[in-house]
């Protein structure tokens, strides 16, 4: 199977039929990077709405469990945390039975080291009014943690501000990086 990107893991089932487990629980555990609200963006598998599980009320979605959406969550927790930077995470799930048709779903996660980034240039900015502000500007720093998303913000940012100032057609080529897997540092440089 292909790697599932975050958000597109597809739709829980909302019809409990019957013997189906209602998810009663979510929780993540061993996450410091990220909070359980970016991580639970990234799933499929979620939690039957509060008043349903606290107050047993018919208010809000019942959801449960998908055995097979398991594995695409584990691939989608993985692709996001490598976009931000952890290449070495491991992510394992547990389904534990609440009660009758309950049940609790704890994802695992072992985030590993980060990489950081030792280097990050922007070439092609000669002659350009106010270059160095447009460096500065950058959201990733060199000695930070390796971080795509913020990598692809700061190339939108510059690209923005070219064309703001004047440079229509100014485009950013796709960044380079080098990323060393044995001693988790990184090095960007675009054009």
């Amino acid at each position: 199977p292909g790697v599932v990107a975050p958000g597109q893991a597809g739709a829980q089932d909302v019809a409990c039929d019957q013997g189906e487990l209602e998810v009663r629980d979510l929780e993540f555990q061993g996450n410091r990077a990220l909070s359980d609200d970016e991580l639970e963006v990234s799933v499929a598998t979620t939690e039957t709405a509060l008043f349903r599980r606290t107050l047993r009320v018919a208010i809000g979605a019942k959801r449960c469990l998908d055995r097979n959406a398991l594995p695409r969550d584990v691939l989608s927790l993985l692709s996001l945390y490598r976009q931000r930077g952890f290449y070495e995470t491991s992510v394992d799930t547990l389904v534990q039975e609440l009660g009758q048709n309950g049940a609790r779903v704890v994802f695992t996660i072992d985030e590993g080291r980060p990489t950081i980034l030792r280097s990050y240039a922007v070439a092609g900015l000669e002659g350009i009014p106010d270059s160095a502000a447009l460096v500065n500007a950058r959201r990733l720093r060199v000695g930070d943690r390796f971080d795509s998303s913020l990598l692809f913000a700061d190339m939108d940012t510059i690209r923005q501000r070219l064309r703001n100032a004047g440079y229509y057609r100014a485009d950013l080529l796709s960044p380079g990086h080098v990323r060393n897997s044995d001693s988790l540092i990184a090095d960007v440089t675009y054009l």
